[in-house]
């Protein structure tokens, strides 16, 4: 065990009466901790003495004292009010409890109420020839990146994507699909990410629950797709349009109250749960992702978690918005394959991904 409590009624003198001799307690440092920690409390006149004995590797004095702290007004709590229950006394001092309620609470932040696309798009005006997206030795810088998704913008806009439209994504993960998750919010509407792995049931389902009457797909999935064509929905295939040169972003048709986009739950405890995020949260999401790290650190961010992941809209978007490149992988465990992969400076992924790319060497020194 690491932790041992001890207690005695009194200075402990062993009970031994010897002729001749006067005995008393004496405290003796013995300077070598025999456990973790061990709290040893006597008797002592009308009180208690609580002396802690402890590690100094795992604990430091401050932390002792302030457990020491925190036993006492527990034990006066107890007193005061002996029919508490123990799980009720407070154990935390009037300067504690400030810190624990009031000062790291002070959380408000004066930002929010902003788009997506706006944020983006002033991004592109700061540095319109910085490299944006890296895919397979594809590069598009902001301006290009930028001049795509308005193309595509404007024709949503034309076929009545706008506020709380429910557009269906269903693409590989490559250029078209950033594009694609652009133009939608651009045009005013809001993205459903599908992946085309996933199985036809529940994408028919996703698709029918979020009411989504317009799907962008590409060629190849559309075709290994046949089940599409039966589908109650007009779909576009993106890599089939046609480049008309640079366009200019669209007027501003929503508030930061209207939807971003819906990404569904696993459906692990039943059917699969959409949940509805505005471009308020979303943009709040980034700010906080600006305030944390730094641009060095938002230089090249590895995209290779799935569009219907949540985390996905930090790894597209945070870079997208701080002039960083998004470097997309089709996972995480593609990294060392990369022609880019020097260039990251950011990667998000799972415990387990990351022991086997640090196992093999695979992360950007």
């Amino acid at each position: 065990f690491q932790v041992m409590f001890v207690a005695a009624e009194e200075e402990a003198t062993g009970g031994w009466r010897l002729p001749g001799l006067e005995l008393s307690a004496e405290r003796v440092e013995t300077g070598t901790a025999k456990f973790e920690l061990t709290l040893f409390v006597t008797a002592a006149g009308e009180g208690l003495r609580v002396t802690a004995e402890y590690n100094t590797d795992l604990f430091a004095e401050q932390s002792m004292e302030r457990l020491l702290g925190h036993y006492g007004r527990l034990l006066a709590a107890a007193v005061a009010d002996a029919s508490q229950p123990v799980a009720q006394l407070c154990w935390l001092s009037a300067a504690e409890r400030e810190q624990l309620l009031v000062q790291w609470n002070e959380t408000r932040r004066g930002y929010g109420g902003e788009l997506l696309p706006e944020m983006f798009a002033a991004q592109v005006r700061r540095t319109p020839a910085s490299v944006a997206l890296v895919s397979q030795g594809r590069q598009l810088s902001y301006a290009e990146l930028d001049g795509r998704a308005n193309q595509l913008a404007q024709l949503l806009r034309e076929r009545g994507v706008g506020p709380e439209s429910r557009v269906g994504v269903l693409m590989e993960r490559d250029v078209e699909l950033v594009i694609a998750l652009l133009a939608v919010l651009k045009a005013g509407g809001a993205y459903v990410p599908l992946d085309p792995e996933y199985p036809q049931e529940r994408l028919t389902f996703m698709l029918a629950d979020s009411s989504a009457r317009l799907l962008l797909t590409q060629r190849r999935v559309r075709e290994r797709l046949e089940w599409l064509a039966a589908q109650d929905l007009e779909v576009v295939v993106v890599d089939e349009l046609e480049s008309e040169g640079v366009a200019a972003d669209l007027p501003r048709a929503i508030s930061a109250a209207n939807l971003a986009y819906v990404i569904y739950t696993s459906g692990s405890t039943g059917r699969p749960k959409g949940v509805a995020i505005t471009h308020h949260s979303a943009s709040v999401l980034l700010r906080w992702s600006h305030e944390l790290f730094t641009p060095a650190e938002l230089a090249g961010v590895l995209f290779s978690t799935s569009v219907c992941f949540d985390l996905s809209i930090f790894e597209l978007f945070a870079p997208l918005t701080a002039g960083g490149a998004v470097i997309l992988a089709h996972n995480a465990l593609q990294l060392p394959e990369l022609a880019a992969r020097e260039q990251v400076t950011l990667i998000n992924t799972v415990p387990s991904a990351m022991t086997e790319l640090l196992r093999v060497g695979g992360v950007p020194q």
